[in-house]
């Protein structure tokens, strides 16, 4: 077979296209990280250190830091985990931890102005309205340091119904 009959031959070009692909996926797979890889943070032990001595008021061991490094180890495992396992849909608690922290996030880039004392008794005469509300309850508990009798505390009912002021009428 010459040259120029090898160089059309449809199975080497199959096999060359199909061995380029081939190391094309694995450069590719190469690039991409390893999805089971844990990397610890550069900052941990510095994080850690901070969080030992403000909470025994000493440095850390290199021991007691290694027993730190393995204890965040474990927590990203068993975190990956839980997200393989899907635990996290469904979780209400864990929405609102996730969006509580979210808004923290958020909030904490948000600066309010200060309010002088002026500013705000103005902001309150000109919504007034809003802030001036009756007490809005249906229900109210008055308890007697005395025995009252039957009639006494009829008494008591009656007048607490017509909405007298029940510290005059009996000593609580």
């Amino acid at each position: 077979m010459t040259h120029a009959a090898l160089l059309r031959e449809p199975l080497l070009h199959f096999l060359v296209l199909g061995g380029l692909v081939f190391a094309v996926d694995r450069w590719n797979a190469a690039q991409r990280e390893d999805p089971n890889l844990i990397v610890v943070p550069a900052k941990l032990d510095e994080q850690s250190r901070a969080i030992f001595r403000k909470t025994q008021g000493r440095e850390p061991t290199e021991a007691e830091l290694e027993l730190m490094r393995e204890d965040w180890i474990e927590t990203e495992v068993l975190y990956r985990e839980g997200l393989a396992l899907k635990l996290e849909q469904g979780d209400r608690e864990l929405r609102e931890r996730v969006a509580t922290k979210t808004r923290m996030i958020i909030e904490s880039g948000v600066r309010v102005a200060d309010a002088d004392e002026p500013a705000l008794r103005a902001f309150f005469e000109q919504h007034r309205a809003v802030y001036d509300t009756q007490p809005s309850f249906d229900f109210s508990e008055a308890a007697s340091r005395e025995p009252v009798d039957e009639q006494g505390a009829r008494a008591l009912a009656d007048a607490l119904n017509r909405g007298a002021d029940v510290s005059t009428f009996v000593r609580l």
